[in-house]
């Protein structure tokens, strides 16, 4: 890059000559430089790694509040955001997938195992139903409820799919309750735990499964 004074006998010159040189200026310091032409590979494996980001990213933005809060949670006093967070850990695990079975809709993290005797079915009347067991028993850890969300499925490299996601809570004992999914489809359902520590809410690990409802 070489600097220049009065660049073309003026006092300033912006922009590039017969796709050869480029004149512009860098914090007030008038340069020249040879023109590039940024490079944007279309491999089979970039174009696919863009459609998964591209879906990811609007996957997040159309998290129900309980679920985008395990992802903000994770990422609160962390050099990363929220929507950082999910993408990355997503992004790979879909790659070369036809469907969202390796999906992460809620952020695992902490002590706490996933739910058992864990029943993800058809609730009829295009309802998801959940069913789980009570939650363990953990020294110092007061669990406030268990998270259901239901992610429509789709593939991960598809162009502009059509996100829609649903989520629903239970804090009562048995652990039994049903989200709207409003229609019928193959979902990405997902369940966890939820707990406070330290003023952070956890979400423990996740029982996710495709499920069809009619």
């Amino acid at each position: 890059m070489g600097v220049v004074t009065g660049p073309l006998f003026s006092l300033g010159a912006r922009g590039t000559i017969s796709k050869t040189l480029t004149y512009s200026n860098w914090r007030g310091i008038k340069y020249v430089r040879e023109r590039v032409i940024p490079s944007n590979p279309k491999s089979v494996d970039q174009t696919e790694i863009r459609a998964i980001f591209a879906n990811l990213n609007q996957i997040f933005v159309g998290l129900p509040t309980n679920s985008l809060a395990t992802w903000s949670e994770d990422a609160r006093g962390r050099p990363y955001t929220a929507r950082n967070r999910l993408i990355g850990r997503n992004v790979a695990a879909l790659q070369g997938g036809a469907d969202l079975t390796d999906l992460l809709p809620l952020e695992p993290r902490g002590l706490a195992p996933a739910p058992t005797g864990v029943v993800i079915s058809d609730g009829a009347g295009q309802l998801v139903s959940f069913v789980s067991d009570t939650p363990p028993t953990l020294e110092g850890v007061a669990f406030t409820r268990v998270l259901g969300v239901a992610v429509r499925n789709f593939v991960p490299d598809a162009v502009a799919p059509t996100i829609y996601i649903r989520e629903g809570s239970d804090i009562a004992d048995p652990i039994s309750f049903t989200v709207d999914v409003e229609a019928a489809g193959t979902y990405l359902c997902a369940l966890g735990w939820q707990w406070t520590i330290d003023g952070f809410v956890r979400t423990s690990s996740i029982v996710t499964e495709l499920q069809v409802i009619a």
